[in-house]
């Protein structure tokens, strides 16, 4: 299941159905030049903050995949700034295969190897080259790639929630050494396949959002999940549920409250499913109670919109979002359309911003249109968003600046993330 890139899992290509698109009208939004400079927030992918802003020896992260069968090759670039340029890959500082991760931690990267479990930290030199400084590995405990689980609670406590094992791995990133497992069983009947989406930390819990797919993994569970695991100890404190809407993989922290985005795998199970489904919306999940509050979104009325993804808390009071803004009808879409290669490269989406409170949508009128890929950014409190264009073959880093968005990093395949090292 590819979680990467805030893609989702890959759906099977045995999911094809001849149905008609319901809600397939062209969406019409309040169209409006975002101004979105001074918004900050922990960044989405990354779950780690940027080390202070200075003006000399900067280095930056830059890590892209390019997916040819039959399978994917990521890279680590270290860039001296994120001014307009083209990303080289065969100077690439490193090149992965698999699913892999890279995070900063304490002006340090770490890269998660997606085809040998291990984790090693690097120092970025002054030249720009990578000095390892250790190296350990997850893959006693099953670990052979990475998705988005990773959080990090404290200089000597991460976690690495891992669903395929159903087990969360405890770490210490200072030492990098293994601290041990605890049980994360989170399998009900009907539905075995679990997905997770990107964890956060509020307090002294963990709060995840958990999707269910059956056993063909075709049909979803249509149900919001959260679970929440202790932060401070081993366990799994309770899984709770909410039908008003479903397949929940996006949350995120505002004002000390919790929220999650049930979007049905950007719009695919509702709108494909020969049964009605309830709308995308977003709801508010309380851990101090362990139950999901009366309020309630329609991300579907408030947005005009058949399908959005991609959810990423601003902490401001609103979140962003790739809504759907294409004229194209689903119906219009090749017959392979559940396959993620043909759904997922289209460019049917532009990013926008949705206030948590009244539903007002905006969107980001100077950025083009975009394939599922990249969630934004914020480094140094500048907001950062990649667009991906041509089937996932090219990608575009854009700076926002108030009401306008500059283009500055090109890379060929996809960006998956951006860290500020120092």
């Amino acid at each position: 299941m590819d979680l990467e890139g805030e893609a989702g899992p890959e759906l099977p290509p045995s999911f094809k159905r001849d149905l008609n698109m319901r809600n397939s009208s062209t969406p019409r939004f309040l169209v409006v030049a975002v101004a979105m400079l001074g918004w900050v927030s922990a960044c989405g992918d990354d779950g780690s903050s940027s080390p202070p802003a200075t003006t000399e020896d900067r280095a930056f992260i830059f890590f892209n995949r390019i997916l040819q069968a039959p399978g994917r090759t990521n890279f680590v670039s270290v860039l001296p700034d994120l001014d307009a340029s083209e990303v080289d890959i065969s100077r690439a500082q490193l090149e992965l295969g698999g699913f892999s991760r890279v995070r900063e931690f304490e002006g340090d990267l770490l890269v998660f190897f997606g085809e040998s479990g291990e984790i090693a930290r690097y120092t970025v030199e002054a030249d720009s080259s990578l000095t390892e400084q250790a190296r350990f590995s997850m893959q006693s405990e099953g670990v052979t790639s990475f998705v988005n689980s990773i959080v990090f609670l404290s200089p000597t406590r991460a976690y690495y929630i891992h669903a395929d094992q159903a087990q969360v791995v405890v770490w210490n990133p200072s030492e990098m050494t293994l601290t041990g497992t605890f049980p994360l069983d989170l399998r009900i009947e009907g539905f075995p396949g679990v997905i997770l989406g990107p964890p956060s930390l509020l307090g002294d819990r963990v709060l995840v959002p958990v999707a269910w797919l059956d056993a063909a993994e075709v049909e979803p569970r249509p149900v919001v999940g959260v679970a929440q695991i202790s932060a401070t100890q081993n366990e799994l404190i309770s899984v709770v549920v909410d039908s008003r809407c479903g397949f929940s993989l996006s949350g995120f922290v505002d004002d000390g409250r919790y929220y999650v985005v049930g979007d049905w795998r950007a719009g695919v199970y509702r709108i494909y499913s020969p049964d009605p489904l309830p709308p995308a919306c977003l709801l508010e999940f309380d851990p101090d109670t362990g139950t999901f509050s009366d309020s309630f979104l329609d991300l579907e009325a408030v947005t005009n919109a058949p399908a959005l993804s991609g959810v990423f808390g601003l902490g401001n009071g609103t979140f962003a979002a790739r809504i759907y803004d294409s004229p194209i009808d689903v119906s219009q879409i090749p017959d392979d359309f559940p396959n993620p290669t043909e759904y997922f490269g289209l460019e049917l989406w532009r990013w926008g911003t949705i206030d948590i409170e009244t539903g007002e949508t905006r969107l980001v009128t100077d950025l083009p249109l975009s394939s599922l890929s990249f969630a934004p950014i914020v480094i140094d409190g500048q907001l950062y968003i990649g667009v991906a264009q041509e089937s996932l073959g090219n990608s575009t880093l854009f700076r926002i600046d108030g009401s306008s968005a500059t283009a500055t990093v090109r890379a060929a395949g996809e960006i998956l993330n951006v860290l500020r090292i120092r």
